[in-house]
């Protein structure tokens, strides 16, 4: 499902057929990860490059945006990693049953928090390709 979204923002960006291309045939190959977003940035620095220095407010605004959410996401990894040390710091040295429900609970607020960041960076992303105009 994600594929598809991107690949849909990919071709309704305003990047050259050559660079929407290249990202839609990594995307098919190798799925969205870490490396795509590489791609993505290396090509939306391109295409924003060759279409002007107008352009270069899209860089400043995604930088932004991405500064923002690591932030935001942040201070919201360190407030777990404390409440987590709090709650093992109660608990028994030796009480494996209790220290496995903490380190499970621990699990799952950390994958929340994983998917809570990749949606809001989609989101981030999906709204600056939208707001390029098409023609330069």
């Amino acid at each position: 499902m994600l594929e598809k979204q991107i690949l849909e923002l990919i071709e309704g960006s305003f990047l050259p057929a050559t660079e929407k291309e290249e990202l839609a045939t990594y995307v098919r190959a190798n799925g969205v990860d870490a490396k795509f977003y590489a791609k993505f940035d290396e090509c939306l620095t391109r295409g924003v490059e060759a279409r002007g220095a107008g352009f270069g407010e899209k860089l400043q605004e995604l930088e932004r945006a991405t500064n923002q959410l690591e932030k935001k996401y942040g201070a919201e990894s360190e407030k777990l990693a404390a409440e987590i040390e709090a709650d093992l710091s109660k608990i028994v040295f030796d009480d494996f049953k209790e220290k496995k429900a903490v380190w499970d609970k621990r699990d799952r607020a950390v994958q929340k928090l994983r998917d809570n960041y990749e949606k809001d960076t989609r989101e981030v992303i999906a709204t600056i390709i939208r707001s390029v105009p098409r023609s330069a």
